[in-house]
């Protein structure tokens, strides 16, 4: 109870970010490369024609199902992280509720004693 969790929270948001700008970026980078013009492109894309289609479709789905599977993970994350926020206030809010209610027992019982004082 002497941390809340909120920072968490925050590192995950800035990770996910991260993670969407790091795959604006290799999109990016791919369509670049895909014209064949670089000598980092593979054999069979420089080569062109159908084969080097499929092979830049299935890349392209490999990396979509990487960055979804990424991505849902950082969904379930989120989610705990904020329940376990949200069990950290719900005890703080049991504890505060109890202080209040000894702190109103200890007033009845000062009333009492001065009630008692004026007989």
């Amino acid at each position: 109870m002497n941390c809340r969790p909120s920072h968490k929270i925050m590192a995950l948001r800035l990770q996910y970010q991260g993670l969407s700008r790091f795959s604006r970026l290799l999109m990016a980078s791919r369509r670049n490369n895909s014209s064949g013009d670089s000598d980092s492109s593979g054999a069979i894309r420089s080569a062109g024609g159908s084969w080097a289609h499929k092979e830049m479709a299935a890349e392209e789905l490999y990396f979509r199902k990487l960055e979804a599977e990424k991505l849902e993970k950082l969904k379930k994350e989120v989610l705990k992280d904020h329940q376990e926020e949200i069990n950290f206030h719900e005890e703080s809010i049991k504890d505060l509720q109890e202080q209040i209610k000894r702190h109103a027992e200890k007033i009845n019982r000062y009333q009492k004693k001065l009630e008692d004082q004026k007989k």
